[in-house]
């Protein structure tokens, strides 16, 4: 699994100079359209677009970015939050959800709009020709492998909220697509992070159960870690009882089982028993019983 860095430091002020700053458009011909698209300005965003020289797909020169990637990734700054409407101008006005930045993070609208949890922007750049499977897929400092499906997987952002999956699935998104260098699946790399409720949805959705899983535990020779079945990868997993992710990692045992895969003829390893016992060393015989 390659790691997955993304962009958005989305907390702070929009004007910070970070990636998804408005103010690497200054001194640009777009610096005004900027300034209303930050506005949430739509009658203003009109009317600069309609003026000589003014690119709504102009790519500031610092990361690649367009003002609709910049509005999207600002949905939850701190500071002038961007609103659906503006998102629905620039694309009115000829804004493309599929071009992509030319930095090492290089990613677009669609990608962005699943990072960020924010269904309302997928679903109209969707709606507007956007491409519910292109990948990030960048080598170097910043190193990204993934698709939308996984972008939306992995959110930061209400990571309960399965509405980005619901949309992109049935925009046409392949629910096994592998990614460009490291072939992880979406069901994949929800497991890598503990992400059940996701990779219930997948299964559900037709998610291959032939995926092999990067085990936590089993390495070979050269400490790289050896692949495993679904089922014993679940056994690796070791939240606590009373927490959401124990909840949803029982639903896809459940739901397994349905399917003919029975988590409970598969042995606990002896590494996870161990580190069982040092998590829960007051109540792990029961936790082994349990989990």
């Amino acid at each position: 699994m390659l790691l997955v860095f993304f962009w958005m430091p989305v907390t702070g002020c929009s004007d910070s100079g970070a990636p998804n700053s408005y103010s690497w458009y200054r001194n640009t011909p777009v610096w005004e359209l900027a300034k209303a698209v930050r506005s949430n300005d739509t009658a203003k965003m009109r009317e600069i677009a309609s003026q000589e020289g003014v690119d709504v797909n102009f790519q500031e020169p610092h990361y690649g970015q367009t003002l609709l990637m910049t509005a999207i990734a600002n949905k939850h700054t701190i500071f002038r939050g961007i609103k659906t409407p503006t998102i629905r101008t620039l694309l009115e006005l000829g804004a493309d959800p599929n071009i992509f930045s030319y930095s090492e993070m290089g990613q677009n609208a669609v990608l962005v709009s699943c990072e960020v949890n924010y269904p309302e922007a997928l679903d109209l750049l969707l709606k507007y020709g956007g491409d519910p499977e292109a990948p990030a897929c960048r080598t170097g400092k910043w190193a990204n492998d993934y698709t939308p499906l996984i972008a939306a997987a992995l959110t930061f952002f209400d990571s309960s909220d399965t509405r980005c999956l619901e949309l992109l699935l049935r925009a046409g998104a392949d629910v096994n697509q592998p990614t460009p260098i490291t072939g992880e699946t979406p069901a994949m790399a929800s497991k890598a992070v503990g992400h059940y409720k996701q990779l219930l949805f997948f299964l559900e959705n037709g998610a291959s159960l032939e995926d092999s899983f990067p085990s936590v535990v089993y390495r070979d020779s050269n400490g790289t870690r050896k692949l495993v079945t679904l089922l014993e990868s679940l056994r690796e997993s070791t939240p606590p009882l009373d927490s959401e992710t124990f909840q949803y990692k029982r639903k896809v045992i459940e739901y397994l089982k349905t399917r003919g895969l029975d988590y409970d003829t598969v042995p606990i390893p002896e590494p996870v028993i161990s580190w069982i016992q040092k998590k829960y060393p007051d109540s792990w015989q029961d936790y082994l019983k349990k989990y």
